[in-house]
């Protein structure tokens, strides 16, 4: 238990300290231009000053107790069952520990990099009201998608709905996806 804790606090202070850095190696990726690093922070800085470098923060706030109990756990437990029933040394078993932790540890925080990315990617500023709604949309949004690999005719016939609907409003785009449909628009979402 002092070992999750600790590992909360530590990644707790890390999100605080390396937020800025996170939030212009994301833009970094996301962008077609090359751009110097401080050119990035000059720009981050230009659309909502010091507060838009953690912009993003509390998806990763969110996620790191969590992710610190997976890593952690799965860490120890994986170590002493190679120890207690391998004859591997302390070192080879610490580091199969680590790797068997990875994918627990990542399991746990994917969700919540998602929703991280989304809210300090420039596309989507100004789309979702803060994290808990762009959290809720993406879980709607991975709902819809999972009906879409279950029922593939009736999605393909509500995706050319939506497209022939998208081409007669285009200033609309796809934003009734994530509202109920209004009486005059095709529904996009499978009845069950």
């Amino acid at each position: 238990m002092e070992s999750i804790a600790a590992g909360a606090a530590v990644g707790l202070i890390e999100c605080a300290v390396c937020q800025p850095f996170d939030m212009v190696k994301t833009r970094h990726h996301l962008s077609s231009q090359a751009r110097s690093v401080a050119s990035s922070l000059q720009a981050i800085h230009a659309e909502g000053g010091f507060r838009r470098f953690y912009r993003g923060v509390g998806p990763e706030f969110a996620g790191m107790v969590p992710k610190s109990a997976a890593m952690y756990s799965s860490y120890d437990g994986a170590r002493q069952l190679l120890l207690a029933h391998t004859s591997l040394d302390e070192v080879a078993a610490s580091v199969a520990a680590g790797a068997a932790s990875g994918p627990f540890e990542a399991a746990v925080v994917q969700p919540f990099q998602v929703v991280k990315v989304r809210m300090q990617t420039k596309e989507y500023v100004g789309r979702y009201a803060g994290s808990l709604d762009c959290a809720a949309r993406e879980t709607r949004d991975a709902e819809h998608r999972s009906q879409a690999r279950r029922h593939p005719p009736l999605v393909a016939s509500c995706h050319a709905a939506h497209t022939q609907h998208s081409r007669a409003r285009p200033s609309q785009g796809c934003d009734h996806i994530s509202r109920p449909p209004r009486p005059s628009e095709p529904s996009c979402r499978p009845r069950c």
